[in-house]
Formats: structure tokens, C-alpha cells, sequence
């Protein structure tokens, strides 16, 4: 499976496309080629974000969730790109949602794991949220955020020399 496995550059191209189809046109701002920061023509911060395993992760400043800032903090948007299959060449597909939905979720998600009395030093600021499986507010966000999806899906494979 990891040898169909999508570059970053090609979600990206990909997740601009999709933006642009529905009407989002994108320009890149800055932020290096890592924190992917682009502003909309309404003047919208957006952080584009890509998966190949559809998953939302953020870095937080702090393990506490009431405590932490997010690296996504500051943008209006968020555009997650990423392949309909996990890992698999072929359709991708996007998601425009907007920065308080996504770090609430986020958030919210990362204290009940830490609720679950994980094994871990508490010092985890690694937040995550899945788009396929998981439960409560941490899984299903393609069901969950189905209305943030961008209506068109378009095709990528892997290039390939």
C-alpha cells in the first residue's frame, strides 16, 4: 500500500484545483513550503493541509487542550486534501472548513483520548482527528463534516519517471 502513496506536491496542485472549482481561488502567502498558508480572494487566511492517510493532524503549543494553541490557529480555513482511499492513487477529494470547526473538533477529541487514561507522559501535543474511523468526536469526519466537503472530486495518479 505505501507504494501508491501521493506526493505532498500532488495533493497540493490537487487540493488548489479543487479549490479553485469551487471558487475558491488560492494564492500563496508565505509560510514556506511546510505551513502552506494561502489567502482567498475575499482575503480569507487559509492553511491547506494534506493526508494520504486521511487523517487531520495539528501540533499544538501545549498537551492541554484548554491551553493549547494549534498551528492552524489564525486562519479562517482550513483546505484538507487528501486521496477518497487511504494511500491509493485515483480520485481526491477536499475539504474547506472553517478554523473554529476544525480546532474545536480537534480539541475536543484530543482531551477525551487524554480522558481515556492513555499510556502515554501527557506530554503528547499531537492532535488528531480521522476521517474514516474512530469514535466520538475524534472519527468519521467524513460523515461528521460532509458539509464542508468541496463538491467535485478530481482524478491523480502518481507520476512516476
Amino acid at each position: 500500500m505505501a507504494g501508491n502513496k501521493l506526493t505532498t506536491e500532488s495533493l497540493r496542485h490537487a487540493g488548489l484545483l479543487l479549490a479553485e472549482l469551487a471558487g475558491h481561488s488560492l494564492h500563496h502567502v508565505g509560510g514556506g513550503t511546510k505551513k502552506q498558508i494561502y489567502k482567498d480572494k475575499e482575503g480569507h487566511d487559509v492553511r491547506l493541509r494534506t493526508t494520504n492517510d486521511r487523517v487531520l493532524t495539528v501540533r499544538g503549543s501545549d498537551p492541554d487542550p484548554s491551553e493549547a494553541d494549534l498551528d492552524i490557529d489564525g486562519c479562517d480555513f482550513v483546505l484538507i486534501v487528501m486521496p477518497t482511499e487511504k494511500r491509493q492513487q485515483g480520485l481526491i477529494e477536499a475539504y474547506w472548513v472553517p478554523t473554529p470547526v476544525a480546532a474545536n473538533t480537534l480539541r475536543s477529541a484530543h482531551n477525551a483520548w487524554l480522558d481515556s487514561q492513555p499510556r502515554t507522559s501527557r506530554e503528547n501535543r499531537t492532535f488528531s482527528v480521522w476521517f474514516d474511523t474512530g469514535v466520538a468526536d475524534s472519527g468519521m469526519l467524513r460523515d461528521k463534516w460532509r458539509q464542508y466537503r468541496i463538491p467535485f472530486r478530481i482524478t491523480l495518479e502518481r507520476l512516476s519517471r
